[in-house]
This record gives C-alpha cells, structure tokens and sequence, in this order.
C-alpha cells in the first residue's frame, strides 16, 4: 500500500506562505487541520443566498451583532476557514485590533 508523506500546517506558517507570496493573494484556498485546502467557487445561487442571509440578519440584528462574511476566522493552531457566513458578538473595534480568533486560551 503507499502512503502519502504530507506536512501539516500551522495558521501562523500558512499565513507566512501568503506574506511570502508562495499562496498568491488572490488564491481561494483556507486551513482545515494544517491542510491547504481550496475553496469551491462561488456560483450565483451561492452568492445569492449569502447576500439573503446579510440582508435578512440585517435587519434582525441591527446594532446587536456583527456580520461576517466570508472571513477568516481561526479556530485553533491548526484551522482557519473562512465560512461563507458569521454572527459575532458586537464589538465597538469591530474585531479590527486582532484577527478574528476562537481558540480556546
């Protein structure tokens, strides 16, 4: 049987692949337990349904949470995704003094 030798990715080597330039900017790639993983195109219906959900959450939650969409969010050393969509919880920084980040400290 052969095996694949890999290499797992911590978030802050992947993040450097990207200041390096070795992932281009524009690739459509994300970190699922150190893996490089690339990201399915969004198709119109895709696109369609996450400009739904913005509007619809909106107007239900205005003032009262933070909208994201299609941002990186870390999840652990190991995991950063970027989902299509995300309530968080209002921040008055809007998250803007350190990367989104829910890893257990």
């Amino acid at each position: 049987m052969l095996s694949l030798l890999t290499h797992k990715f911590t978030v802050e080597q992947y993040h450097q692949l990207s200041e390096k330039k070795i992932l281009p900017p524009d690739s459509r790639v994300e970190l699922i337990n150190g893996d490089i993983l690339e990201m399915s195109p969004i198709g119109v219906r895709h696109g369609m349904m996450v400009k739904r959900l913005n509007a619809f959450f909106a107007v239900q939650l205005f003032q009262t949470a933070i909208i994201s969409v299609q941002d990186p969010i870390q999840l652990n050393d190991y995991s950063e995704p970027q989902p299509d969509f995300a309530l968080l919880k209002l921040r008055a920084d809007f998250y803007g003094d350190r990367q989104l980040s829910f890893r257990k400290k």
